[in-house]
């Protein structure tokens, strides 16, 4: 049987409300209208079908501060799942969307 991946999307996942008009499109009109993605607002979700998407800037004036809240979070989270043990990965598969129009690409070496 087939069963979605899960998707927690940053910084929703922390305010559990949409404020950006960038946000209501990835998370409404792209996650929440797929067959293949369900949306979680859980960072404890450990599941081996789970995905991050962290929307840059997500509020933020600094790119360098979004990456550094993002990196804590994520850091964060390996350190509960490493205290979970072997049942869980320290990896899993996150993705940075950018809206910003710039010729750029957003880097965060604190995540990478």
């Amino acid at each position: 049987l087939f069963q979605p991946a899960t998707v927690v999307a940053w910084p929703y996942a922390e305010r559990h409300k949409l404020l950006w008009p960038q946000e209501m499109h990835l998370l409404g009109d792209g996650i929440s209208q797929s067959p293949f993605l369900e949306l979680s607002a859980n960072l404890d979700d450990f599941g081996p079908n789970v995905v991050w998407v962290g929307d840059a800037m997500g509020g933020m004036t600094s790119r360098t501060d979004w990456c550094e809240e993002f990196g804590n979070v994520i850091q964060k989270t390996q350190e509960k799942r490493r205290r979970l043990n072997a049942t869980t990965t320290l990896q899993w598969p996150i993705f940075i969307v950018d809206y910003k129009d710039s010729p750029d690409l957003l880097r965060c070496s604190n995540i990478e």
